[in-house]
């Protein structure tokens, strides 16, 4: 068939649904060899009860629920812990966990911990030792498998008990970076402080594990008492899936596409 009596040629419609069609076609052959955008994925707690969500691990004593106003109680003595875990896993993530309170930080700590299970880890941390020393201070931690570091904020506690502490610690892939910040409502008034930044220089681990809990270490100590009201991790937000232009979903996509621009262009 010669141009000028092509239905594509002749009819403006034709025309129109032709280029719909080749639209339709380029967009399906865009997902070839490209990556499917997925929306992250968050996991929120409040600790309403009467049992824990099913992803958490107890660490140490298990804890107990209070249903007003809603908040999970940890308490423990040397040389113990009490606490919660669940997986992390790879890749972006971040973490936020609310204490409402802590109580008998002398020789203790209030901590978020994230793990990778080969004894690598990044700890932000209320702590104080027992004689008083040079706390109670907010303490970052971090073991990136070269050796430890450790930075103590210069940010003293108001006391051994404290009320509304959270912590939140976010995770870069492609930088290998963790960033944590902090807020209490005896500092600042309750607002975020700033970003505190490593790069940890360890490759991406599908077992790391994130864990807010509290740790007595000090022979001394009394019982140190916390409440867990609120946690929120967040992954992802650019998931992709490899290759997805050899997934059948992609493949269908194409032949769909082909199918209509073969109908549309058909006399």
């Amino acid at each position: 068939m010669c141009p000028s009596t092509h239905p594509a040629h002749r009819d403006p419609a034709a025309r129109l649904n032709a280029g719909s069609a080749t639209r339709t076609l380029a967009l399906a052959l865009s997902l070839v060899g490209s990556a499917i955008l997925l929306p992250a994925a968050t996991f929120t707690d409040t600790f309403s009860g009467p049992t824990l969500d099913a992803g958490w691990t107890v660490v140490g004593n298990a804890g107990s629920f209070s249903t007003n106003p809603g908040y999970y109680t940890v308490s423990t003595e040397y040389p113990q812990s009490s606490g919660l875990a669940r997986t992390l896993g790879s890749g972006d993530s971040e973490v936020t966990i609310h204490y409402g309170s802590v109580t008998g930080l002398a020789g203790a700590n209030a901590r978020l911990d994230v793990t990778d299970g080969a004894g690598q880890f990044f700890i932000i941390m209320a702590e104080a030792p027992r004689n008083g020393g040079w706390g109670p201070n907010i303490v970052i931690d971090w073991n990136n498998g070269t050796g430890a570091n450790r930075r103590l904020l210069s940010v003293p506690l108001p006391s051994l008990s404290i009320t509304g502490l959270s912590f939140n610690v976010r995770w870069t892939e492609s930088t290998q970076t963790f960033a944590a910040r902090y807020k209490l409502n005896e500092v600042n008034a309750g607002a975020w402080s700033a970003e505190y930044s490593a790069v940890y220089g360890v490759a991406s681990s599908a077992n790391r594990t994130v864990t807010p809990y509290i740790l007595s270490w000090d022979a001394g100590a009394g019982i140190t008492t916390a409440t867990l009201d609120s946690f929120v991790q967040t992954n992802g937000g650019a998931a992709s899936v490899p290759d997805a232009g050899h997934t059948p979903a992609a493949l269908g996509v194409i032949l769909a596409g082909l199918a209509t621009l073969r109908r549309r262009l058909q006399p």
